[in-house]
């Protein structure tokens, strides 16, 4: 039953506002996973340049929709949550069934490939590079 309700939430919505627990490290949590394996466009929250890097990783972060690029970046995490609830603000106010709709494909291209070999081997050659910048930091 509880599989059956989780399911149905998840088939009902359309975008997933993902808040990390941690906003000044580079740790992500299965967070962050939520809507690529949920079939959501995701709206993330979490550490510094955290979208850049699934952007960069190869996942479609919808940029022309969510302009995580003006927050995604700033050093302080009161900046990027103020930058978050701003657009939420407006965002919010659209037809946000709409806009999934029109953007299904993107969002089942980014399942499939969240789950492709090419992501793992992306997100590999990604962690060992910031393995490498931290050892010599």
């Amino acid at each position: 039953e509880f599989r059956r309700v989780l399911f149905r939430s998840w088939s009902t919505h359309t975008f997933n506002l993902v808040t990390e627990s941690a906003m000044d490290n580079t740790f992500l949590s299965e967070k962050t996973s939520k809507p690529f394996v949920a079939k959501l466009i995701p709206i993330i929250l979490g550490p510094r340049n955290t979208a850049r890097h699934l952007h960069d990783a190869g996942l479609d972060m919808f940029g022309d929709i969510v302009p995580w690029h003006t927050w995604d970046h700033l050093s302080e995490p009161r900046d990027r949550i103020r930058a978050v609830v701003e657009f939420l603000d407006e965002f919010l106010k659209q037809d946000l069934v709409a806009i999934y709709h029109a953007n299904k494909h993107r969002v089942d291209r980014n399942k499939e490939f969240f789950h492709s070999k090419q992501f793992r081997a992306n997100i590999t050659i990604d962690m060992l590079k910031l393995s490498s910048s931290l050892k010599t930091d």
